[in-house]
């Protein structure tokens, strides 16, 4: 039984539809079926956040057969690995059975949406080492990831493997396959921040013992950050790199997978994706063209929520700002614990390694978050609780909204009115309307959202989104105008009534940090929402300045880097001033005659 069965299950009994004894009935058919020749084990992915996989070498077509009959009556997706063309043949005539011939592998059912917090990327070296590659690729794809395959890249060609650099560093976990000398796992292990699993494979002459050259040349690699499955085990290495990428908050891989904003509702499967899913996926709503440099126009008018930003986000990202955002959010270390207070979340915020200015951000969307739920339920600030938008798969995710926008360095943000949703959400207080009452608090400070008649079903803007979009975006347009907009345009008419013409150095945000200590109350609590500048002497502009974006760009790159920086411009100065000398000496004797 998957984990979303046991919860339908529990909330069937908590609304009446099943009655206690019914579901105690279900649960006593768990956890396993016995069929004589095998135990089916249906608690697997409550376990182990997947279900059991079916090794199909050795085992005759009946007991296949029977084996995946049991596994599909609880199971979206069965993995079959070994399973040669004629017991494929035989079970396609009873399944929906698709078969990979070239790596031996069955797959029953629809291949789930990917739901993990980064890319796994597999690298073979060789053309020969793609059967084992592919069955490591397709297992991970089955257990719920997004995979980068990158073959044929070993080292008897070093630039085939460089050109693609950019992808590796860029990745969660890599798996690399190789046979011969073994070499690739400990070539890309020094060149990444993220773990290598190697997968030695049995290509090779001779001296290569059917692998086993290979598999001892990867474990006495000399990289740090490897680790080595069996020979030719592919489907070992995918699943090994399938519980990395959903680990990376701390927790199992089932916890990880369950991880949502619940703010957003347990039936709502769009806000679901938006919390478990932090790489992009293709965007589904259409969003305006860039209509001047540095200037981000967000259409929010069919889903605000966090994913939705991501997405439009995400396709405004060029190889050099995706690559410095995922070096933040490697160096953030943002923990899974959940923060039950803003306090906590300051203090996270504070221990984050990232740009002051980044954190600045951040800690203002929470205190937005902060100083609503203070107002919706009639306490201080510093009283406030944090349910769903406490966690830190929430947190993380925020932060990378926030870090898209301060790669992406804009200058201005506008946006369309918000697509809130309509209907109700089950969330930790119960039954509630949408938009949730924390989200309306916010979007009531004049947060333009689209008329009844336009609402959709679904919770399609959350308390966090919500917040986001009232920290970062400056100026509301319409569908209409966001359309109109051309590339040549001067944006200073359509933002005049809300920003000051200004140098970008002086300009000022009209969303500064809430001094959370000085809130006292609902009414207080209400005010910071509606009018932050009365809880702030200063205020800080949401975006650095043209003239400040190298300092934004240098505090991402890394100490050796730096370093390298200050050593050029020591020598650009040495090198300058030896040529002002030199000309002071041809001078000098000239200077003398004339004299």
């Amino acid at each position: 039984m998957e984990s979303d069965a046991v919860k339908q299950l529990l909330e069937s009994v908590a609304q009446g539809i099943t009655t206690p004894a019914e579901a105690e009935l279900q649960l006593k058919k768990e956890p396993f079926t016995d069929l004589g020749f095998a135990k089916i084990d249906h608690h697997r992915s409550l376990r182990q956040g997947a279900a059991e996989v079916v090794y199909g070498e050795g085992k005759t077509l009946e007991q296949l057969h029977a084996i995946c009959q049991e596994l599909a009556g609880d199971a979206s997706c069965v993995l079959i690995t070994r399973l040669d063309a004629k017991k494929a043949a035989d079970l396609q005539s009873v399944f929906d059975l698709d078969y990979r011939k070239d790596c031996q592998i069955g797959i029953i059912g629809k291949i789930p949406e990917a739901t993990g917090n980064g890319v796994i990327a597999v690298a073979a070296a060789g053309t020969s080492d793609l059967a084992v590659a592919e069955e490591a690729a397709l297992t991970a794809e089955v257990l719920g990831n997004r995979v980068l395959r990158l073959y044929d890249v070993g080292v008897a060609g070093l630039h085939r493997l460089l050109a693609h650099l950019d992808e590796l560093m860029t990745a969660q976990v890599v798996v690399a396959v190789a046979g011969m000398e073994g070499a690739l796992p400990s070539v890309i292990a020094g060149l990444v921040s993220c773990p290598v699993i190697a997968v030695p494979t049995s290509v090779g002459y001779g001296a290569s013992f059917g692998g086993l050259s290979a598999l001892l040349a990867m474990l006495n690699s000399c990289a740090s950050g490897v680790s080595v499955v069996n020979i030719d085990n592919g489907f070992g290495a995918g699943f090994q790199a399938h519980q990395i990428n959903h680990l990376s908050l701390g927790g199992s891989a089932a916890d990880a997978s369950d991880s949502v904003d619940a703010t957003a509702g347990k039936d709502n499967a769009a806000s679901q994706k938006e919390s478990s899913e932090f790489v992009a996926s293709d965007p589904t709503i259409a969003f305006a063209a860039v209509p001047a440099p540095r200037t981000i126009v967000l259409n929010l008018s069919k889903s605000a929520t966090r994913q939705s930003l991501l997405d439009q986000l995400e396709a405004l990202l060029d190889d050099e700002t995706r690559n410095r955002r995922a070096m933040i959010l490697r160096e953030a270390r943002v923990p899974a614990k959940h923060h039950n207070d803003i306090a906590e979340i300051n203090d996270t915020i504070d221990a984050m390694v990232a740009p002051e200015r980044l954190k600045d951000h951040l800690r203002d969307v929470y205190a937005v978050l902060a100083a609503a739920e203070a107002q919706v339920h009639g306490v201080s600030v510093d009283e406030t609780h944090f349910h769903e938008v406490g966690n830190g798969l929430s947190l993380l995710n925020a932060l990378t909204i926030a870090a898209s926008f301060f790669v992406l360095e804009p200058s201005c943000v506008l946006a369309t009115p918000v697509q809130t949703g309509r209907g109700t959400i089950e969330c930790s207080h119960g039954t509630m309307d949408v938009p949730a009452p924390a989200t309306a608090a916010i979007l009531d400070t004049g947060v333009p959202v689209v008329p009844e008649e336009e609402l959709l079903e679904g919770e399609l803007c959350t308390p966090t989104s919500a917040a986001i979009i009232k920290h970062f975006v400056q100026k509301f347009i319409t569908l209409e105008e966001a359309d109109a907009l051309e590339p040549t345009e001067d944006l200073g008419a359509l933002v005049s009534d809300q920003l000051e013409e200004e140098d970008d150095a002086d300009r000022t945000s009209k969303f500064p940090a809430v001094d959370c200590d000085s809130l006292q109350g609902s009414d207080q609590a209400s005010q910071a929402i509606k009018d932050p500048a009365g809880f702030a002497a200063s205020k800080t502009a949401p975006f650095p300045a043209a003239g400040a974006a190298a300092d934004a760009t240098v505090a991402l790159v890394p100490e050796d880097m730096l370093r390298l920086r200050d050593m050029l411009k020591a020598m650009n100065e040495h090198a300058a001033a030896s040529a002002d000398e030199a000309t002071a000496k041809e001078t000098s004797p000239k200077k003398k005659a004339d004299e």
